[in-house]
């Protein structure tokens, strides 16, 4: 082979100026020169053979996504210096990632991937550099979710299509049915006959203020004797939950199944639209896991709430498969879980009677984020009304029993009891608001290290069942208390999260259970250092969300974030949720226990490569941490 030349400029780039002359001698000696005419396609994606590590000499190249509509997606300009097939050769079975295009006329010289391997042995931090870029793409969220995306499985009643994409903008009624709050009742009914609606807007000169619909008028009407001569105000309920005309399907049907409506008003900057209703959603949707969800409400049966939380791996694996983002697949498992949760209560009451007080039943830590996966335990709680002086003990005694029927139940179904019994079942977490109220002013002014990963959990706390206005109003005390000086409790949370190091070494967190001969990464504990970020933060800045991916979206709009802080933050925690979530499901279908300790060689090397690149991420942002909550660098 003739001997070709190599630009001077090249030897002071990375990652060639990790090589010695050795090396060039070879490359030189060994390297083939080739020349392309414009727009001349290389490589195609998945398809094309990786021919070695190219080097652009002249011109420029584009690498690119090809959508199965013909558009593009990820485009990158490359220009002499640059490379293009290393990755591929590495990891990716030596088939071309992306589509690879001339922008101009181009020359390159291109080594052999024999030559490019024995490189890469040789001369570590070259390899390093390739590997390290790929992480980095890796955090970018369009490039992870395609390259992640598998074949779609076989139609199942869990992985039937659902159109998760779909935007409100294509599904709400622009129309909607709608009467004064001074028409009669009958009135109303006989409107929504003529309209053909099973519902009927009530709206004053500021738009839609309640909704009455046939199931209200059989229980509030005609079940208890009502004039249908009264007002619609007296049985209309309100006030209307709201979504924007932007947001997808299934944030419309989540919301709904939270909020316990199924009618919601669309908006598109701040101006009604419409109306979009659970029905026609649930009918775009097909046979989806929303159908699952909708069933749990009215399950009256405990062994089949158990049955069907035991076919939810299944779902999770199916979804997972067809390419779903884990914050969606966290989604409807807490939606499920939630469903199972407000269904036991509802439950309980039924046997003890109704409740003495207003009360509310809430979820705590990942539950009480949204972040709930399949290896599950109960963390709960129970905040009732403040008692008078007439028979506080009743009142007590009471919501201890509901606490204890509820955790047995949910333990029954599969929700394990805590094992720092972190429950409602336990008199501690199960006491009226003046109680938590004064738990949170201690934890907060008179922080205790023993105490404050405790009292973190209950910083993710959302309500699931009952009067959500008791814990609006012990937010309001929270943030009241934070406001008054939270330094030190902020400082501590901070000690205690840096205590959870990613280790300088290959690979972070790296452990080997007690039972088998098995290295894996544990990674609730990586995804623990993004969680406790977002948490101080959110705290100190009164954020009112517990999600972590919520959290981090509302930082970067109080601009503590910026665009690419958020991005490799967010893509860095549900890319390492994504790798919990298939662990779990893998597990339990194949009748194990769920853990959180993912064995190195269930990862392939994309994944392994992210892992390392994600662990630099973290560890920057606890330097942050470090710096700004503890005024110095602790590393």
């Amino acid at each position: 082979m003739s001997k070709v030349s190599i630009p001077t400029f090249i030897p002071t780039i990375p990652p060639f100026d990790k090589l010695d002359q050795l090396a060039f001698d070879r490359m030189m000696e060994e390297g083939a020169y080739r020349s392309y005419p414009t727009r001349e396609v290389i490589y195609i994606q998945e398809q094309s053979p990786i021919q070695g590590l190219s080097i652009i000499l002249k011109g420029r190249v584009e690498k690119y996504f090809e959508r199965a509509d013909g558009s593009r997606s990820f485009v990158e300009a490359f220009k002499p210096g640059d490379t293009f097939g290393a990755v591929s050769i590495l990891l990716n079975n030596e088939r071309a990632i992306r589509s690879v295009r001339t922008v101009s006329k181009t020359e390159t010289l291109t080594l052999s991937k024999e030559l490019f391997l024995d490189l890469c042995d040789h001369y570590p931090a070259f390899y390093d550099f390739f590997t390290q870029h790929f992480g980095r793409r890796m955090l970018h969220s369009g490039y992870a979710d395609y390259l992640l995306k598998r074949n779609e499985p076989e139609e199942t009643f869990q992985s039937a299509d659902i159109t998760f994409s779909q935007k409100i903008r294509s599904l709400y009624t622009s129309t909607y049915n709608a009467c004064s709050p001074t028409t009669s009742i009958q009135a109303a009914a006989q409107q929504m006959v003529q309209n053909r609606r099973s519902y009927i807007l009530v709206e004053n000169e500021k738009g839609p203020s309640g909704i009455i619909t046939d199931q209200q008028i059989r229980t509030s009407v005609v079940a208890e004797n009502k004039s249908v001569k009264d007002p619609v105000t007296d049985i209309m309920m309100g006030p209307l939950q709201e979504i924007d005309i932007e947001a997808y399907s299934y944030e419309a049907i989540l919301k709904m199944f939270r909020c316990q409506t199924n009618y919601l008003l669309v908006k598109e900057k701040g101006k009604l639209k419409g109306m979009v209703s659970l029905g026609k959603l649930l009918n775009a949707q097909g046979k989806s896991p929303f159908i699952f969800v909708r069933s749990l409400w009215f399950d009256e049966d405990l062994a089949s709430l158990k049955r069907k939380w035991q076919q939810v791996p299944l779902m999770v694996d199916n979804l997972i498969e067809r390419g779903m983002r884990p914050e969606i697949v966290n989604q409807i498992v807490t939606a499920i879980s939630d469903a199972i949760s407000s269904n036991i209560v509802s439950r309980a009451l039924k046997t003890l009677g109704p409740a003495p007080v207003p009360f509310v039943f809430i979820a705590l830590g990942s539950e009480g984020r949204k972040e709930q996966t399949l290896r599950t335990d109960q963390d709960n709680a129970l905040i009732y009304q403040d008692l008078t002086p007439e028979k506080p003990l009743d009142v007590k005694n009471y919501f201890l029993e509901l606490g204890r029927m509820v955790s047995r139940d949910l333990n029954e179904i599969g929700f394990d009891f805590c094992k720092g019994k972190l429950m409602a079942s336990n008199p501690q977490w199960n006491q009226p608001l003046g109680t938590w109220k004064t738990y949170y002013k201690d934890w907060i002014h008179k922080p205790a290290a023993k105490e404050a990963m405790i009292a973190s959990a209950f910083f993710d706390c959302r309500a699931i069942y009952g009067e959500s206005a008791l814990l609006d109003e012990l937010r309001s005390h929270i943030f009241e208390q934070l406001g008054k000086g939270a330094k030190g409790f902020l400082t501590l949370l901070t000690h205690e999260s840096l205590a959870n190091r990613p280790p300088l070494g290959w690979f972070g967190w790296l452990q080997e259970t007690k039972k088998e001969d098995k290295k894996g990464i544990q990674i609730k504990r990586a995804m623990q250092t993004i969680t406790d970020f977002a948490r101080i933060y959110a705290l100190q800045e009164k954020i009112n969300a517990t999600n972590t991916g919520d959290r981090l979206r509302l930082l970067r709009q109080a601009q503590i974030l910026q665009d690419g802080e958020f991005r490799e933050l967010h893509q860095a925690y549900y890319f390492m949720m994504r790798l919990r979530l298939t662990h779990q499901t893998q597990q339990i279908l194949s009748h194990q226990a769920p853990d959180n300790l993912v064995p190195v060689d269930e990862m392939s090397k994309i994944e392994q490569v992210t892992l390392k690149e994600i662990f630099k991420v973290v560890e920057k942002y606890q330097r942050r941490l470090s710096i700004v909550f503890m005024g110095m660098l602790t590393y």
